[in-house]
């Protein structure tokens, strides 16, 4: 008996932290995805094999669904295998190996910050229901893939990753309220609109850089600004809905120095070196680039209504020092 299951990555287009606030937020899928597989085995104890550590790992389950691991110990690697058992409570007689490869996910070995996490999550909760026959619907898969999220990365995030990597589609719209009642909108890609994703070969944890967002949030002026944020978030949306290529780029841009205005107040650090060094190397060649998601390290997009200045902004970066590399997600 086997199953296997995946799910794609994510980059987050705009939205980025006000989402949490009850923004709109555009996202769009990435070819890179995880994959979970799960299958009876005749080893004597249950196998989980991670391809982030290219090794396998021996467990057993406890009567509680608490996961004991025989010998070494997968760390953070093993979050979502002791999640999943905790969370959906399945006993099961069959001794099982589950595999999670998540190779795509990485570049020289680093984590692009892609959204691996969410497409585990939501691999994991598909292969489980068909291997153990759990009979979720797809509320159920979506919502179960939302809380082993939370259980394994031990914070609450909006859920529009999950979103993303569940829907099946290419570029969606969604916020924090809509996502649970599969409430998003499928959206089309923009004539004329290009982008380019830049990896910044720095790994940063999203938990991080949400919990400090939300710490930060006290200080009246951090407030005032998550206000604009929510607005301009939304004017991005309704841009992209009338394929308004100019004004979505306009206002990613007001989006852009709104989040500067954030950081600079709140000392979070989303804009790091490497994303100023491309931003300025992008406005040398009328284009315009802003980190993706949390920010701080991971990646960066590229915009411009011209295929033409895009290839000039990154034949600069290839002759520049700066520390990025360009990725193919879709």
């Amino acid at each position: 008996m086997k199953a296997k299951a995946s799910a794609p990555g994510k980059i987050v287009i705009s939205g980025e932290y006000s989402v949490l606030d009850g923004a709109h937020a555009i996202i769009m899928s990435t070819t890179q995805k995880a994959f979970v597989t799960i299958e009876e085995i005749t080893h004597s104890e249950n196998i989980f094999y991670t391809s982030a550590m290219s090794q396998s790992f021996d467990f057993k389950i406890n009567k509680d669904y608490s996961v004991i691991w025989v010998n070494d110990n997968p760390g953070k690697y093993g979050s979502f295998i002791e999640a999943i058992f905790q969370h959906l409570q399945i006993d099961t007689t069959h001794t099982i190996a589950v595999s999670i490869q998540t190779k795509d996910f990485y570049w020289n070995e680093m984590k692009l910050g892609i959204g691996s996490s969410s497409a585990i999550a939501v691999a994991m909760v598909n292969a489980f229901n068909d291997f153990f026959n759990l009979k979720m619907d797809s509320y159920e898969v979506l919502n179960n893939a939302i809380e082993l999220h939370y259980r394994a990365q031990k914070y609450k995030g909006s859920g529009i990753d999950i979103a993303c990597s569940f829907s099946g589609m290419e570029t969606i719209q969604a916020t924090m309220s809509s996502i649970h009642q599969k409430n998003w909108k499928e959206l089309s890609w923009p004539k004329d609109l290009y982008m380019q994703v830049l990896f910044t070969q720095k790994e940063i944890p999203t938990k991080n850089m949400v919990e400090g967002y939300q710490a930060m949030k006290k200080h009246i002026n951090i407030r005032e600004i998550i206000q604009h944020l929510i607005r301009v978030a939304n004017e991005i949306s309704s841009f992209w809905l009338s394929q308004d290529v100019s004004n979505i780029i306009k206002s990613l841009k007001h989006y852009d120095l709104l989040m500067r205005e954030m950081d600079e107040i709140s000392k979070l650090g989303i804009f790091s070196n490497v994303h100023n060094q491309i931003h300025l190397i992008a406005k040398q060649q009328n284009v315009f680039y802003k980190p993706s998601g949390a920010g701080h390290g991971d990646i960066g997009l590229a915009f411009s209504e011209s295929l033409e200045e895009l290839s000039r902004f990154m034949k600069k970066i290839k002759e520049s020092k700066v520390n990025a590399s360009s990725i193919i997600v879709r």
